[in-house]
Order: C-alpha cells, then structure tokens, then sequence
C-alpha cells in the first residue's frame, strides 16, 4: 500500500510539473521569438520526448539487469540499476535541454527563465519516471 501511495504521489506531481511549465514555457519562447519555427516546437515538446526515451531506457535496464544477474537479491538489484537510470536521465535532459536553449538568441533574463522551467520539466520526468517504478516494483510484490 505505501508504495501505490507513493507512485501516486510522484506521478501527479511529475505530471502537474511537466504541464505546467510546458504552458510557461510556451508563452515565454513565442513572446521572446514572435515566429512561430521549429525551434520552439522542438523546445516545447523535448520534455516528452525525454520522458519517452527515459520509459524506454528505465525499463529495459530493469528488464536486462533482472535476466543478467541472479540470486534472491536479483530484483532489488535490478531496481536500483534502474532508479540510477532515472536519475540519470533527468540529470542528462536536463543538460540537454540547456544545451538546446543555448542556441536561441534570447536576453539573459528570459534564458535564466527558461533554464528555471527546464528543471522544472526534468524534475517532472525524474517524478513520473519513479512513480512507474515504484508501481512496478508494488507489481513486483515488494512493500506488502
């Protein structure tokens, strides 16, 4: 039962973070760009895209981890492997996502913003990404 709660909890707090700053961060680059190109489209929806491919690594290392190692502990193994894939994952979109608002010309205020929603964004996928691991690992059978 804790760790449905806590998958709950994470989840909608992953969710209401990525969404809102994806509102804010829309108005921020149209109102700082005034065209509408695919460098904004590209920044607006990066958060998903890293959310996909953090689904698609996350899980396939607990699937690999789970299959590579044996023994009674194998599964809390696995876990932990995947919850440092995790962090790492929002950690490097993080950074990438820095790197690709670097490119734009924007003032130095407007950057600090958009830097500002970007950790917003990737505290929302580390949320979201550990929220689907703790319902796994409440599938599992662990915190029962």
């Amino acid at each position: 039962m804790p760790l449905l709660l806590t998958m709950s909890i994470l989840l909608i707090i992953g969710f209401l973070s990525i969404a809102g700053s994806f509102a804010q961060r829309k108005k921020l680059l149209t109102d700082a760009l005034q065209v509408s190109n695919g460098k904004i489209r590209e920044l607006l929806y990066q958060p998903l895209q890293e959310l996909l491919l953090g689904f698609a690594f996350t899980f396939a290392g607990f699937y690999f981890a789970s299959r590579i190692f044996g023994g009674k502990q194998a599964l809390l193994l696995a876990f932990a492997i995947a919850a440092g894939i995790v962090a790492m994952t929002s950690w490097g979109s993080c950074s990438r996502f820095r790197q690709a608002a670097e490119a734009l010309s924007l003032p130095q205020a407007q950057k600090q913003r958009l830097f500002r929603l970007q950790k917003i964004s990737s505290l929302g996928i580390f949320c979201v990404l550990l929220g689907l691991l703790a319902g796994l690992a409440s599938l599992c059978g662990f915190g029962q």
